[in-house]
């Protein structure tokens, strides 16, 4: 319990104490945290309260109002609220990021009776406090679109952890990128995986295809757009056929791309803890990093933030979260430090080649550089062509573009696997 209280500032502490009919006066903030858990426990009466009588309410963790305008509703009848819990009063909302909306104090009674964990998403009533200027939840409706319930609920972080081997079913159509990275390098629940290169290499376009294929199978599909530009935003919304997707652009400051990429892996969490498997995508993975960097002034402390959260994606028994990265990369010794870095806690990594996207090669995929733990495994024993192009780049990597030029025209074909096989045997014979 202590540690809840740790991350309040003694000024919403102090607000917290006295809205539970305590008196905060000049105390110190281990002070404050003591009294508010005493005063929760029952082993001290508040002194005063706010209306004249002790305060039934207990400690507050500060969630996210989903009330867009409040500025032409009666504020002395309740009002209906939506929002993610959270315990930073920042603003987002129900995770589409709106500037300056007020938060909503949430009652730890609730936080108990309900084992509300942060990132549950809570739809219910709320009435403003007119003492404190503040909004109070005052019923739960549903969390996380499902009628409220009391009692236990299973600890994501405490369920057995599963070999990543069940590959996600991705819609592939008519498309020869997903159709390749089916073939060379499988999304699978639980997986993290990483996609990167330089500037105009696709990444987009990737990222766009990849939306709409997870959807298929996926319902539980979160993006977030880290500090991107709107015109590329924008983009992305209107291809997609689906899914929360949520951004920043490069205009807003760093702990709105902090805290985006913060909720939407909580809200992962929260829906992975009610058995739902999970998919999320973290476009701009790298600039995630440079705003940790800012704000904490350490690179390593900003490389762990990330490496935390990355850390979620598992494949447990009963639900998972995978994420994708999208990760543009320049060839300087900062990018290259973090993409090193990154590299190390994924399992599944995509390349994309400048060379290949200005030669118009596409995907202009570095199947060189591509990796994927447990792909035999994941494949299922569909390693035939797997193999074949594997052999091939052995023996001579430079095969990669006349790879991919075969792949464009016979991937979808029955005989992919003899034109793979003649270009194996062209090569060993070089």
């Amino acid at each position: 319990m202590l540690d809840i209280y740790e991350s309040y500032t003694i000024s919403e502490l102090r607000t917290l104490l006295q809205s539970m009919g305590g008196a905060p006066g000049n105390k110190k903030k281990g002070e404050l945290i003591e009294e508010i858990i005493k005063i929760k426990q029952g082993e001290i009466t508040p002194v005063r309260s706010n209306r004249g009588r002790p305060s039934t309410k207990a400690k507050r963790v500060i969630s996210d109002s989903s009330i867009a305008v409040l500025n032409d509703i009666n504020t002395d009848d309740e009002v209906s609220v939506e929002g993610i819990l959270s315990v930073t009063p920042l603003s987002l909302v129900g995770l589409n990021f709106l500037p300056k909306v007020p938060t909503c104090l949430v009652s730890p009674q609730f936080v108990q009776d309900y084992n509300l964990i942060v990132g549950d998403k809570i739809t219910g009533t709320m009435l403003l406090n007119k003492s404190l200027n503040v909004y109070e939840l005052v019923c739960i409706l549903k969390i996380n679109d499902a009628e409220p319930k009391k009692g236990e609920r299973q600890n994501y972080f405490n369920q057995e952890i599963l070999p990543i081997t069940q590959k996600i079913t991705v819609s592939i159509t008519d498309s020869v990128t997903l159709k390749l990275i089916d073939l060379f390098c499988p999304i699978a629940k639980g997986q993290r995986s990483l996609i990167y290169g330089a500037s105009n290499t696709g990444k987009t376009s990737i990222l766009k295809e990849l939306i709409n294929a997870i959807l298929v199978s996926e319902k539980s599909l979160f993006v977030a757009l880290i500090d991107q530009r709107p015109e590329d935003v924008s983009s992305v919304k209107h291809s997609s056929a689906g899914g929360i997707i949520n951004y920043t652009t490069f205009d807003m400051g760093t702990d709105c791309h902090i805290t985006l990429a913060e909720t939407t892996v909580n809200r992962a969490v929260s829906l992975a803890t009610e058995g739902k498997n999970v998919v999320v995508i973290l476009d701009g993975v790298n600039k995630l990093v440079k705003a940790y960097f800012a704000k904490l002034g350490d690179m390593q402390k900003a490389l762990l933030s990330v490496k935390k959260l990355l850390s979620v994606a598992l494949n447990k028994k009963g639900a998972s979260i995978t994420i994708l990265s999208f990760c543009n990369i320049e060839d300087t010794d900062e990018d290259n430090m973090i993409l090193d870095e990154l590299k190390s806690v994924s399992n599944m990594i995509i390349c994309l080649d400048q060379m290949l996207s200005k030669n118009r090669i596409y995907p202009a995929i570095n199947l060189n550089h591509c990796e994927c733990k447990n792909i035999y495994e994941i494949l299922n024993g569909d390693i035939v062509c797997y193999d074949l192009i594997y052999k091939i780049l052995a023996i001579n990597p430079l095969k990669n573009a006349e790879i991919i030029r075969l792949l464009q025209k016979h991937i979808f074909s029955d005989r992919l696997k003899d034109r793979l096989q003649e270009l194996l045997l062209l090569t060993e014979n070089g």
